[in-house]
């Protein structure tokens, strides 16, 4: 057979590849047999990138993934990947990984070699071989104390657990612990069952992402109300001035921090980079200016820096009663805070620590509290469309002496006065590109500096984690974005206040979709009846088509429907949640891709409370879904093994509102199963026992496999990709439903698109993309760039529509006023690219 140099040097390297994973003799590798497939995003980080596998195909059919590559068409990552992304095909090729459903031994009955929850030395004995002080490797854990059992026993087991607990002891007594490595669709049966599920549904459902992203969400939601970023990765290619704070990029993001880097070196001195971080990390190598405030002083730091640009630079002056501002206006936005700008404050917060005896494992623990002043509105907002006004001239009034009020806050932040309280005797670095060192300047210096690059911009800001987790992180969120909106750097290419997420998928699986225990989907929420309702319906409509197509009675149906209730109390956060697992409170909690054991805070009273076992019943009773070996499978009763990536079908939902579809390549190792089918078929189970609503979850199975009578015995076969598919596509199309007319409206976004598009879409993407050109040609011009914007986001004239519709029905004055904003705004050059 001929082949070209080109093809010998990339089979060559493919050789390389597969010899370097531990094929020591790769079989077949030819022209026929070697192709390159769409993989879709990878398994790490928040950031999306696509790829694409050469994969050997044997003549069995088998498929082996040689090597990961970027996707060259994606706009994301342009074809590059870091090492993880590199190697990541090969950790999921770990021998040590679970095979299948595995159960500790000591839940065997002796008798019937079958797992029992009351004839069995657990039960009896108040045996257990679980491990919370973790001195037995979890590799070897799994092999000395597990025993494989089939799918149809391990699932029973689960659900006849669940059953027994709602039973004894209430709906309340089960919870749901997952994370943003779970696909969207998989996480998407755990919620709705868990929200409105019949006798399961008590919202005990927490996402890691609540320990990472909360303030994140929390920010979002009060400066633009909705969660999720507004701009997109294209803004990072049009700064001039990038500001970082609290993130190792280079490290943690590495093809973001790469696409900054070509940016900084289109113009290297034009290009300013701030690293604000108490830390010097790799980040700072292409830094111009670094900011080492001390921990936790971060809002004192912001704090400073907004005085500087509207006090110092802009020489701002203020009268709170009459309602006025005056400044130069060169670098404070009068345009962009006239046509966006609320301003929002509480006007007394009172701090209490409140001491709480929990019990169990966890004890006692301290918690920090915020309140509204006593007999004090919690917030007051100006301009606010709850208030009617008279006139224009008193809605500009308002809306300045809200800004004279933050004004006032500023006015005690002096860079003079405050830098030491900031700095704490470290001094900032200011790069010198000359002599390629750095050199110390002063506090205050430091701080008008990068006020000066951060007002001029255009600007885009970049956190993670050493933001969002602090008591204060909410608040340290939104003075990021007030810093953007005073100065006009948001809602224009080049200007973006973008939170960076660290899980793949802690956007799209658990923050758009509400996978926690307060949040319903698409920023709905449970104390809202309203939304509970909005959410209710679409799940009764849905349930009702598929129980008619089953044949069931009208009143039957009826019968199913009436169950299909959200409860209207949030359930316990994460935190929570575990400790009430560890005063006994809780039952059975369920892991899914996230290792509680290791990663909670002050993890050793929760991993007792995994580890627990009581004599003469079966509680406590840890459920995991496990990929690998891990120190959650330490403290577990039963692992559900998991297929793993690419094994399998699912979304992901990354951090600039991009969705897309990870496809199946390889067969799941082993024995494994998707975590979306497990998680299906405990719920079916539970459906077949009159606790879930029939049809809540069964309605997801592909036709030819929705036998029930021989649905469990076939769970083995979604190890196939065309029915893993077919299940994923019917959850999708739910989630797409769920969405519309919502901020995360992506009911447009077909499966059959992302698979054609392996890197994707963002949102928002309408159902009218299909149906009417106008809104298809922008999407296609703009790709959903910026939200809220106009003509980025193809839903702004919709929703501006309806909004001012209502809107002039009880208050006109504020109607008037808006529309001829948004009007400006429509003619402004500025706001188009």
């Amino acid at each position: 057979m001929r082949i070209s140099r080109r093809d010998f040097l990339k089979y060559s390297a493919m050789a390389s590849a597969a010899v370097a994973a531990g094929v020591a003799k790769p079989v077949n590798i030819s022209a026929a047999s070697v192709k390159t497939v769409d993989v879709g995003p990878c398994r790490f980080c928040g950031t999306g990138c696509a790829m694409v596998a050469d994969v050997e195909v044997r003549d069995n059919g088998e498929v082996r993934v040689l090597a990961l590559k970027g996707d060259l068409e994606s706009p994301v990552n342009k074809g590059v990947l870091c090492t993880k992304g590199f190697y990541l095909y090969k950790a999921i090729a770990y021998k040590e990984r679970p095979k299948g459903a595995l159960i500790r031994k000591e839940w065997i009955n002796p008798v019937t070699g079958k797992p029992d929850l009351n004839n069995c030395p657990r039960v009896k004995e108040g045996k257990t071989t679980k491990d919370p002080r973790g001195l037995v490797a979890s590799e070897i854990d799994l092999k000395k104390n597990f025993v494989l059992i089939p799918w149809k026993d391990a699932i029973n087991f689960v659900a006849d657990a669940i059953e027994k607990s709602i039973k004894e002891h209430g709906k309340h007594s089960v919870g749901f612990y997952g994370s943003g490595q779970l696909g969207i669709t998989e996480t998407h049966i755990m919620n709705k069952t868990f929200k409105g599920g019949g006798g399961i549904a008590n919202n005990a459902v927490e996402g890691q992402p609540r320990m990472c992203m909360a303030s994140a969400v929390g920010g979002y939601l009060h400066a633009v109300g909705s969660d999720e970023p507004f701009g997109s990765n294209d803004d990072i290619d049009e700064a001039k001035t990038f500001f970082i704070i609290g993130s190792n990029t280079a490290e943690a993001h590495p093809i973001m921090f790469n696409r900054i880097a070509q940016r900084k070196y289109t113009n290297i001195d034009d290009i300013k980079i701030v690293l604000a971080d108490p830390r010097k990390t790799r980040s700072g190598t292409i830094a111009d200016l670094w900011l080492p405030f001390a921990t936790g002083r971060d809002l004192l730091l912001l704090n400073a820096m907004a005085y500087v640009i509207a006090v110092e630079l802009d020489h701002a002056k203020w009268d709170v009663e009459k309602g006025t501002v005056d400044a130069d206006w060169k670098y404070l936005d009068k345009k962009f805070i006239e046509r966006h700008v609320s301003f929002g404050y509480i006007p007394k917060v009172v701090k209490k620590w409140v001491h709480n005896e929990y019990g169990g494992t966890r004890k006692a623990a301290w918690d920090l509290t915020y309140t509204g002043a006593k007999g004090e509105k919690f917030s007051k907002v100006h301009p606010t469309p709850k208030k009617i006004y008279s006139s224009k001239d008193e809605i500009e009034r308002d809306l300045y002496k809200g800004f004279a009020i933050y004004l006032e806050f500023l006015a005690q932040h002096n860079p003079d006065k405050i830098s030491d309280a900031i700095f704490e005797g470290e001094s900032p670095l200011l790069y010198d590109r000359s002599t390629r060192s750095w050199k110390k300047i002063s506090g205050p210096e430091a701080i008008r500096m990068a006020a000066k690059w951060f007002a001029k911009g255009p600007t885009v800001s970049i956190w993670t984690m050493g933001v969002n987790q602090k008591t204060q992180g909410v608040w340290t969120n939104a003075s990021i974005h007030t810093l953007h909106f005073i100065t006009g750097q948001a809602f224009k290419p080049g200007r973006h206040s973008f939170s960076f997420t660290g899980q793949p998928s802690a956007c799209g699986t658990v923050r758009s979709p509400g996978a926690l225990c307060h949040a319903l989907m698409y920023d709905r929420v449970v104390a809202n009846p309203f939304h509970r309702k909005e959410v209710e319906d679409i799940w009764k409509k849905r349930t009702e088509a598929y129980l008619k197509k089953k044949g069931l009675s009208n009143s039957q149906i009826k019968a199913e429907l009436s169950k299909i209730k959200i409860h209207d109390k949030p359930g316990p956060h994460t935190v929570e949640m575990f400790r009430r697992f560890g005063t006994g409170q809780i039952k059975i909690i369920i892991n899914s891709t996230v290792n509680a054991g290791q990663s909670l805070p002050y993890s050793w009273p929760y991993r007792l409370a995994m580890g627990g076992a009581k004599k003469g019943e079966p509680w406590p009773l840890t459920v995991t879904l496990e990929a690998f070996p891990n120190a959650t499978t330490q403290v577990s009763d039963i692992v559900l093994g998991a297929s793993c990536w690419i094994e399998k079908e699912f979304h992901y939902g990354q951090l600039e509102r991009r969705y897309q579809a990870c496809k199946q390549i390889i067969r799941p190792y082993n024995n494994t199963l998707p975590d979306a089918i497990i998680f299906a078929a405990i719920m079916r189970r539970l459906e077949e026992k009159g606790i879930v609503p029939k049809g809540h979850v069964s309605q997801f199975w592909p036709e030819h496999l929705d036998d029930d009578n021989k649905w469990l015995e076939n769970i083995e076969s979604f190890q196939k990709q065309e029915n893993i598919r077919k299940f994923t596509i019917n959850v999708w199309n739910e989630m797409r439903e769920l969405s519309k007319n919502t901020p995360h409206d992506l009911s447009g976004m077909t499966y059959e698109m992302l698979l054609e598009r392996n890197y994707g879409y963002r949102f928002p993407l309408p159902m009218e993309y299909h149906t009417d050109p106008k809104i298809k040609e922008r999407i296609d011009k703009y790709q959903s760039r910026i939200r809220y914007a106009y003509p980025y986001d193809p839903l702004i004239e919709k929703c501006y529509e309806e909004w001012v519709k209502k809107l002039k029905e009880w208050n006109p004055v504020y109607a008037d006023w808006l529309v001829e904003k948004i009007e400006e705004e429509k003619r402004d050059k500025e706001y188009h690219k």
